[in-house]
């Protein structure tokens, strides 16, 4: 049986009578899994059979088979642990500044690790990666009442989570005798058999990891006149994301044949890292009016502006292919400033609702907005490997 244990603690209460309060809890999570592994290996016969002698270093990796399938191909059978440990905490403080002024505090911090023994392809245990993870999330709010008509919310807020994705079996392949261009403790490449459907050694494209930050400003001006509800806006977002990653790249060999000689039918890898450190910028403004045009119907009218930046790498290193030289080029060194425009999005919308029976159990709503999404970094975070 594999347990999964869960706690959990809850507390809160008053800081100061009538004027500031807190809430806390704890989550805890333990989770003890194996997953079932069926693999085809070589038998005793194909091992006693490898003449390549940097593949025969390569044995020790391969389990020996403990069953046959059904075409005599030699088989392990067994599983492989993959554990998640869970530690959740939360803040939640409200401050009663005055009768018209209101801060409201609130904060969240998670940290995982798992283990993927076969999410990125491996077959046999001992390989895989572990995952390690901090996330944390915080909102400060400032609620202020001008008057019975004009209420202001000012926002602060951020997140930021780092993750790390690092091979189970670090390895150095030169002192294997694997002449892939790394030299250092990475990974084994990533090897298939494909006639075997075995799989060995990276993860491929690991070691990697990020760090992401989000930090938005933003504020909200509310008012009331007569039968309209305005609200006018801003706000402002700054992106950050650090990326680290390598490689020990791959290897296929098409049949048991071929891995016993060391001949690979195809083979890829890219030397040193692919490090990026990026920056990404928005800005927007919004003005919007509910209307009541009668007691059954109320129409919204919106309309926001945003300006997306386009990212930017601290040490220059976004590439893109430019079809008239058919190369590479550099941004910011001739030809492109950015790696794609900075956008300018106009976004109106329009919105009702009817309710046309006297009951009020029946309503009617429609809508029609144009929305602008702002890209993620992933699109471009990859030509910084050029």
């Amino acid at each position: 049986s594999f347990p999964t244990r869960r706690s959990s603690d809850l507390l809160g209460g008053p800081i100061q009578k009538d004027k500031m309060f807190f809430f806390g809890s704890y989550e805890g999570l333990r989770q003890s899994q194996g997953l079932p592994l069926n693999s085809g290996v070589l038998t005793d016969a194909q091992r006693a059979a490898v003449t390549d002698p940097v593949v025969r270093g390569l044995l020790q990796y391969i389990p020996t088979a403990n069953a046959t399938g059904a075409s005599g191909e030699g088989r392990f059978v067994g599983s492989a642990t993959a554990p998640v440990n869970i530690d959740q905490v939360t803040a939640d403080v409200n401050r009663e500044l005055s009768a018209k002024d209101r801060l409201k505090f609130y904060w969240a911090f998670q940290k995982d690790k798992r283990k993927e023994p076969i999410l990125q392809g491996n077959t046999v245990p001992g390989f895989g990666d572990t995952r390690t993870g901090k996330r944390q999330i915080m909102t400060l709010n400032e609620t202020r009442i001008f008057g019975p008509t004009l209420v202001n919310e000012a926002r602060f807020g951020f997140n930021r989570i780092v993750i790390d994705f690092m091979p189970d079996a670090p390895l150095n392949p030169s002192t294997l005798g694997i002449n892939n261009g790394i030299t250092t403790v990475l990974a084994l490449p990533q090897i298939t058999i494909s006639s075997l459907g075995l799989n060995i050694g990276g993860p491929a494209g690991f070691p990697q990891g990020r760090t992401d930050m989000t930090f938005v400003f933003s504020d909200t001006l509310s008012y009331l006149r007569g039968r309209h509800s305005v609200k006018f806006g801003a706000e402002f977002r700054r992106f950050s994301n650090v990326n680290f990653g390598n490689s020990a790249g791959t290897f296929t060999f098409t049949n048991i044949a071929d891995f016993q000689a060391g001949r690979a039918s195809n083979f890829g890898v890219q030397l040193g890292n692919s490090n990026s450190d990026v920056v990404q910028k928005a800005f927007g403004v919004f003005a919007q009016d509910n209307l009541k045009l009668a007691s059954n119907l109320t129409m919204e009218v919106g309309f926001r502006y945003e300006l997306n930046e386009a990212p930017v790498e601290a040490d220059g290193r976004f590439v893109y292919f430019d079809p008239a030289t058919s190369s590479l080029q550099r941004v910011g060194q001739g030809g492109r400033d950015t790696i794609y425009p900075n956008t300018s999005n106009y976004q109106p919308r329009v919105g009702i609702v009817w309710v046309p029976t006297s009951d009020g159990r029946t309503s009617v709503r429609a809508a029609y907005a144009i929305l602008a999404d702002q890209p993620v970094t992933n699109l471009v975070t990859p030509t910084a490997a050029n």
